[in-house]
């Protein structure tokens, strides 16, 4: 299990279950390390989200590392501001 963090922008599109039961087992503590969990908001995703990598060097732009299809139900965690979030990703290949 992974988490991949991720800033306000480049989730905007993102449909999130802030109500949904989170199970925080020792998996999910484990991979957040060294986030404190009790701090963030929980929630999982209601659908599929898609995130496409951009280029770093473009200023104002935020940009994702990656191209990363996240499932519906993946578990979010987000900074009690919404200035950071992290979303469950699969394993890399």
């Amino acid at each position: 299990m992974r988490f991949v963090g991720y800033i306000r922008a480049v989730v905007r599109g993102a449909k999130i279950d802030w109500e949904a039961d989170v199970v925080l087992s020792p998996e999910v503590r484990e991979a957040m390390k060294p986030q404190e969990l009790w701090r963030l908001r929980q929630g999982k995703l209601r659908r599929p989200f898609h995130v496409k990598p951009r280029n770093p060097g473009t200023r104002g732009r935020p940009f994702a590392r990656e191209e990363l299809e996240h499932p519906k139900g993946a578990l979010v965690f987000a900074t009690e501001d919404g200035s950071w979030f992290w979303f469950e990703a699969p394993e890399p290949e």
